[in-house]
């Protein structure tokens, strides 16, 4: 199994475009095309729905192997650098996880750059949630940090900080004026939600404060990118919600305003068998969040 192939599907998995993932990768789209078919070859089964040259999605088996492509890449990737640091001579390097769409907003940010009395070296890599917690889970990374969302939460798991929500409306929508939103106000509205499967942007927590309050929108739209979901919010197809981390991103075609949802809760925890190097990583974390929680305002 050459690695190659599997760097090449995962990006054509993640565009579902030829000519985009040419464009990602460097090379020729027909380069792109004998590599997956190769691949495909290997396997003995599809990864594509393909539909007049085009790529139309993923098939089942497509999807499952999406995930372990992307642990198999990313541990292999991750081992080599910590490899190289430690042949030149860098000693003990941490294999640092941070799940994917969480690593723009500034909780997580400010949250990483908090000084500590220990300080190793790190390698980071941005994953998928469910990617993210196997590889903590069969010892791939030493540390990871992710959303503490039901079913998620483990008791190794040390909370660092937690943010509220923003409704964000097209600008010319009726409610921009509001200071601030609940689901009683959204009654009604079509709102631009991720798909159940991208759990990092946390609009599980949105959906369960409107059941909480009876509340029924007239139509959701599932997506699967945050680009997407501001994309169809700026066409004024809809609302959507990001974390208050995120209030300073430009929304020419929007209005941000707080919306009364559970906050989402961040999280620092350590892989399976801990190195004692990861084990006081994460306590060093835990002891400077008590400690800034006890003499500052609470993160963010």
């Amino acid at each position: 199994m050459e690695l190659r192939r599997l760097e090449v599907f995962i990006v054509v998995a993640e565009e579902l475009n030829l000519r985009q993932s040419a464009r990602r990768l460097g090379v020729s789209q027909p380069a792109i095309t004998l590599q997956l078919q190769a691949l495909e070859n290997e396997l003995g089964f599809p990864l594509l729905y393909r539909h007049q040259h085009r790529i139309a999605g993923l098939t089942p088996a497509g999807e499952r192997y999406l995930q372990a492509a992307r642990q198999t890449v990313m541990q292999l990737q991750l081992a080599g650098s910590a490899a190289a640091d430690i042949g030149r001579g860098h000693g003990t390097v941490l294999k640092v996880g941070i799940c994917e769409g969480m690593a723009t907003g500034n909780l997580l940010r400010r949250v990483i750059n908090i000084r500590l009395d220990i300080s190793p070296r790190r390698r980071y890599a941005e994953l998928p949630l469910r990617e993210l917690i196997a590889l903590i889970g069969d010892g791939g990374l030493d540390v990871g940090f992710l959303p503490l969302l039901p079913g998620i939460e483990s008791p190794e798991m040390i909370e660092l900080g937690a943010e509220g929500w923003l409704a964000v409306l097209p600008g010319s929508h009726r409610l921009c004026a509001c200071d601030s939103l609940a689901p009683a106000d959204l009654r009604g509205e079509t709102l631009i939600l991720a798909s159940p499967e991208q759990v990092p942007a946390g609009h599980q927590l949105v959906e369960d404060a409107f059941a909480a309050s009876g509340v029924q929108p007239h139509r959701v739209i599932r997506v699967a990118r945050r680009s997407t979901m501001l994309t169809l919010m700026g066409a004024g197809q809809g609302i959507t919600f990001l974390p208050e981390s995120l209030s300073t991103l430009r929304l020419p075609e929007g209005r941000m305003i707080p919306f009364a949802a559970p906050a989402l809760r961040l999280g620092v925890t350590t892989g399976r068998n801990p190195s004692q190097a990861a084990t006081q990583y994460v306590r060093a974390f835990a002891e400077r969040i008590t400690a800034l929680k006890t003499s500052s305002p609470p993160l963010p």
